[in-house]
């Protein structure tokens, strides 16, 4: 039979529709710990119930859904087991796949990302709409929540860090480099591995530091990266040729983007520079790569919802201008379309 107009609609939203329910079988494994309970040795559902103090009926429903999504298998004895995938969301994985699922599963997040229409609607973030707190003020409320996302972040820099290291830029011309809003380190640490000569200080919370010494020792870094707590918005360390700004700047508004730019400007060795690492939205009816703009159109309205937003190189060079920088290259990081490293350097 041929197939109905109907038909094509319904094959072409039916992806859209379970895709929601899709990622909520992730997280909910995720979250209940049934990756970690298989781990290397099948279980059955009534093995899984008791461990997870979770309702046997209903867990073996989602124990054949994560079958069906390549999660997990079963065993001839009707047990389950993990699958290769599957293993990726044990705790410890080194890409951070377990957490990514973990942060985007949290129970805000789906009621951030539930609050869109009111944000496009009214203006501003969700986020805020749902909480009443800029997304990184409410860290001090919920570090539960603060620990997941910096968790969550380790997904990308597992991805991108070889990479920018390697051959996303090129290092010959810095000696000093502070990873503005760097987390544990795992950028940093990649670069100084990667290149010799470098010596760097990671600067962010006390909290998102946490992990770095463990992390610097683990790269062979240790006696060229240290660790300083503060505030990017009040000021950055000073003296160094090079700072930093790895998907720090989509997160904030344009007056405190120019605050952070104008603090590095300020502490920056003469002849210095600011490398951005942004994805970048294409100009109106310029998209060269179509999946590219895809993710960058979706990235920005993720992040709309919680915080700021992605932006096009014109808007980035406008913010390098209002703080006294411009743009003096700007980079592809191979593999990665989406990323970027925009240079800048005092105008």
């Amino acid at each position: 039979m041929p197939e109905t107009p109907s038909g094509k609609v319904a094959a072409a939203f039916a992806p859209l529709i379970f895709g929601v329910i899709t990622f909520q079988a992730y997280t909910t494994a995720v979250r209940l710990g049934i990756p970690d309970a298989v781990a290397d040795t099948p279980r059955s559902a009534s093995e899984l119930a008791a461990a997870l103090d979770a309702d046997e009926a209903n867990l073996y429903r989602l124990l054949r859904a994560l079958v069906a999504l390549g999660l997990l298998t079963w065993t001839e004895d009707g047990r389950f087991a993990l699958t290769e995938t599957g293993a990726q969301l044990r705790t410890g994985t080194a890409d951070g796949s377990r957490e990514l699922v973990a942060f985007f599963g949290e129970p805000l997040m789906w009621q951030t990302f539930g609050a869109l229409e009111e944000s496009v609607r009214k203006g501003g973030p969700a986020f805020t709409k749902v909480t009443g707190d800029f997304f990184f003020d409410h860290f001090a409320k919920d570090t539960a929540f603060a620990r997941s996302y910096h968790g969550g972040m380790r997904w990308g820099t597992a991805m991108m860090a070889p990479l920018l290291a390697t051959a996303g830029y090129d290092w010959s011309r810095s000696r000093r480099v502070v990873d503005v809003g760097g987390g544990d380190g795992g950028v940093l640490t990649a670069v100084l591995a990667a290149q010799p000569h470098l010596h760097g200080v990671v600067y962010d919370t006390a909290e998102a530091l946490a992990g770095l010494p463990a992390g610097a020792e683990a790269a062979g870094v240790a006696d060229r990266c240290t660790g300083e707590p503060g505030d990017f918005l009040a000021k950055v360390p000073s003296g160094a040729d090079t700072y930093l700004l790895k998907n720090v700047l989509h997160e904030w508004g344009d007056a405190d983007c120019v605050r952070i730019l104008g603090n590095c400007r300020d502490a920056m060795a003469e002849d210095g520079k600011v490398l951005i690492v942004a994805t970048l939205l294409p100009e109106p009816g310029a998209a060269e790569d179509p999946s590219a703009f895809t993710y960058a159109a979706l990235s920005d309205l993720q992040l709309m919802s919680a915080s700021n937003g992605e932006r096009t190189l014109a808007e980035y060079s406008a913010l390098c201008a209002r703080a006294g920088l411009r743009v003096t290259g700007v980079s592809k990081i191979p593999y990665l379309p989406n990323d970027n490293v925009i240079e800048a350097a005092v105008s």
